[in-house]
């Protein structure tokens, strides 16, 4: 796997930085997908697919 371009890293650790629209909960009021604006000025979507056991 190549390596990561700089600043991804840093942005993963605070994704409210990428946030740039509807953001969906489940029944929990936890994130699961959320309308992005990506580093290279590209929209998408943020898909959460699975969580760390740390994620209360």
């Amino acid at each position: 796997m190549p390596p990561l371009p700089p600043g991804l890293v840093q942005l993963a650790k605070n994704p409210d930085t990428l946030i740039a629209g509807a953001v969906t909960v489940d029944g929990s009021d936890q994130v699961i997908s959320a309308a992005v604006l990506w580093p290279d000025g590209s929209r998408g979507t943020l898909t959460i697919t699975s969580r760390g056991p740390w994620v209360l």
